[in-house]
C-alpha cells in the first residue's frame, strides 16, 4: 500500500532543502505539527535520529542524501496515530527536486506501508497535503 502528494514551491531548492533536512526541527509544519520532540542522541541530519510528533507519533530518520535531497524516515509501529489506526513498516520519503531553468522546486512526499489497520492512506495524504501547504507557505514567504 502506498500514498504520494507533490506541490510547486516558488523557492529555490536550496532554501527548500534547508527546511526539510533539519528533522528535528517542523516549525514550519504549523497547522499539524503543534510540537515535535527530538528523541535519542543523533544528530537531526544523521540516520538514527528519532522525533515524537505532537506527543504521539515517533518517527525515525533512516536516510538523509544531500546530492539528491531526499530524505527517508520510519513511523514506528507503535505510534499513536488517530482513530485506531495502526500502520506496519511504513517508510515515508521526501524529495526535493529543482524545476530546471526556474527557481521554483517540487517537493514529492510519498509513504509505503506493509499493513494497516484503518484508512492509513486517507490520514497520511491528509497530514502531507497539509504539511506540504505549510512547507510552501513557509518557504514562499521566508526567502533565503
Amino acid at each position: 500500500m502506498a500514498c504520494f502528494n507533490s506541490t510547486v514551491i516558488n523557492a529555490p531548492v536550496d532554501q527548500v532543502w534547508k527546511t526539510l533536512r533539519d528533522f528535528h526541527n517542523l516549525d514550519w509544519g504549523t497547522s499539524i505539527v503543534e510540537r515535535c520532540e527530538p528523541q535519542g542522541k543523533a544528530h537531526p541530519a544523521e540516520p538514527g535520529a528519532g522525533r515524537r510528533l505532537n506527543d504521539a507519533i515517533a518517527e525515525t530518520l533512516v536516510a538523509l542524501d544531500d546530492l539528491e535531497r531526499r530524505l527517508a524516515y520510519r513511523i514506528e509501529d507503535d505510534s499513536a496515530l488517530p482513530d485506531g489506526l495502526r500502520l506496519n513498516g511504513c517508510i515515508s520519503e521526501v524529495r526535493a527536486i529543482p524545476v530546471t531553468g526556474d527557481n521554483t522546486t517540487v517537493v514529492t512526499w510519498s509513504s509505503r506501508w506493509d499493513s494497516a489497520q484503518g484508512d492509513a492512506q486517507g490520514f497520511l495524504d491528509t497530514v502531507y497535503k497539509a504539511l506540504l501547504a505549510d512547507l510552501r507557505n513557509h518557504c514562499e514567504r521566508n526567502p533565503a
